[in-house]
């Protein structure tokens, strides 16, 4: 599926938007998760212009506020999951790790450098971006950018790479990678002395995932493609603008980036996983791990990566078997702590847009914008 990102919806909505049409796919209900959602989706209801009131309330199935979620069928339950990351992919350095939606991380074993091609790129072409040095990010279109502390770096397809640099302010270096897609984890160390390390992939993504700071920056890649890089800036949850540059500030001691304010996030469709692809799976559980991450509520982070986890492996399965066993045998039983039989994650989507519906008109009324 693609989605006019570029076209007037921001990534937010286009993501509501995504996860609305897996809600069609999930019916089997979550309802256990409905205390422990309520109170930080109200609060999220506030932040957005809503006004935070009645907490969690179930949608019908087949019903939601606009009407747009039809009713869902047992015969596609489950979004499809698989591999999120690969190393030493044919043909690349070695130490290169390809991700789900098909971006290849590359630590270079010099100039403490690592690099993101795009989809389709080959070995030897001039990548995406390439940060290098104390760190400088160089972008294929000619933008150029420094960073100083420990920041991520969110490809189109959802990946995260957790960077940390040898300080966080002063003079610092890239020293190791921590990369996740879906359940995969892969790190990578050593880049900061020129001799990167790259470990196996690890089967802790999401949890890894949960465990990410709220407070560090985070650099979204977007733009068109090709030579039109664009990267925005996201601090303490909001996003600041595209950065178009950096400057040394000495009250904070360390690289502050400089953004166009006006320059809202966009993405071309054709940098995210087609719409029912094993990508675009993996990247519906990881939006869904983020947004429990920046409720605040560690542990509400640590049950959803564990959720996230178990619809992995149930997709994992279903896409073996082409059928899903788990209906036959009563569902997922109880699971981490929710005391519910035939946990999933279905519901929980339908919810998600089902309040952030909510919360738009809400803002809508005070506005006078519509999906602003």
């Amino acid at each position: 599926m693609n989605f006019p990102i570029n076209q007037g919806f921001s990534q937010l909505q286009a993501w509501k938007y995504q996860l609305a049409l897996y809600a069609q796919q999930n019916p089997v209900a979550a309802n256990a998760l409905a205390p422990l959602i309520s109170p930080h989706f109200g609060a999220d209801a506030l932040l957005r212009g809503g006004f935070g009131q009645g907490g969690f309330q179930t949608p019908g199935f087949g019903h939601s506020p606009c009407g747009c979620v039809p009713q869902p069928n047992i015969q596609f339950s489950g979004a499809p999951a698989g591999r999120g990351l690969q190393t030493n992919p044919e043909g690349w350095p070695q130490g290169a790790v390809k991700t789900a939606g098909g971006y290849t991380i590359v630590p270079e074993g010099k100039d403490a450098a690592w690099s993101v091609y795009a989809p389709g790129q080959k070995p030897g072409e001039t990548p995406q971006t390439r940060i290098w040095g104390d760190p400088h990010v160089s972008e294929k279109d000619g933008t150029r950018w420094d960073f100083t502390k420990n920041s991520n770096f969110r490809l189109p397809d959802g990946t995260n790479i957790s960077v940390g640099t040898t300080s966080q302010t002063g003079q610092s270096v890239s020293a190791t990678l921590d990369i996740t897609n879906g359940n995969d984890r892969v790190q990578v160390s050593g880049i900061n002395n020129n001799r990167p390390v790259t470990g196996q992939v690890t089967q802790d993504g999401f949890l890894a995932r949960s465990q990410i700071s709220n407070s560090t920056d985070t650099f979204h890649l977007g733009g068109a493609g090709g030579s039109d890089v664009k990267w925005f800036l996201e601090r303490d949850g909001k996003m600041q603008g595209e950065v178009t540059g950096a400057h040394y500030d000495r009250t904070t001691n360390r690289y502050e980036q400089k953004v166009n304010a006006d320059s809202r996030y966009a993405v071309d469709p054709s940098m995210r996983p087609p719409f029912g692809s094993d990508a675009w799976g993996n990247q519906l559980r990881m939006e869904a791990v983020d947004i429990a991450r920046r409720s605040g509520n560690p542990e509400y982070a640590r049950q959803m990566s564990m959720l996230m986890e178990a619809d992995h492996v149930h997709g994992l399965i279903k896409g073996a078997y082409g059928f899903d066993p788990l209906m036959a045998l009563g569902g997922y039983g109880q699971f981490g702590g929710f005391q519910q039989q035939q946990l999933s994650v279905g519901n929980l989507f339908q919810f998600l847009q089902y309040q952030e519906a909510i919360n738009q008109w809400s803002a809508q009324a005070r506005t006078g914008t519509v999906w602003g």
